[in-house]
């Protein structure tokens, strides 16, 4: 299996992840996007969504927002799979406290939300 270095060191040579640090950038100099993302589940680009989960995934394997905006990306984009095994992640990094407090007061009604709206998603 590969090690975090090793897909790290893959992905940089192969621009993967050049390409997925220009996404984080744009999705920064949009003022507003993240919290739209977050706390009003609305993105206007649910593909740039994605590719800021999956570097901050990346970059921090165990920092939960991440895992967070992966599901709602995923399920917004239609790939209920991936956002079904973010979630299980999620699940996963609360288990094991790897959260901090605040991050769970902030980020739990988030992920039971994105829970629910993949359920009632998949039942269509």
């Amino acid at each position: 299996m590969e090690s975090h270095e090793e897909k790290l060191r893959r992905l940089y040579d192969t621009g993967q992840l050049s390409r997925l640090s220009g996404a984080i950038d744009k999705a920064l100099d949009d003022d507003g996007f993240v919290e739209a993302l977050l706390l009003q589940d609305s993105a206007g680009d649910w593909q740039l969504a994605l590719e800021l989960g999956q570097y901050l995934t990346l970059i921090y394997p165990n920092l939960l927002v991440g895992q967070v905006i992966v599901a709602r990306a995923s399920r917004h984009l239609g790939a209920h799979s991936e956002a079904s095994t973010a979630l299980r992640i999620c699940q996963e990094l609360v288990r094991r406290g790897a959260a901090s407090a605040m991050d769970l007061d902030v980020l739990m009604p988030i992920i039971e939300a994105e829970e629910r709206a993949l359920l009632d998603d998949m039942s269509c």
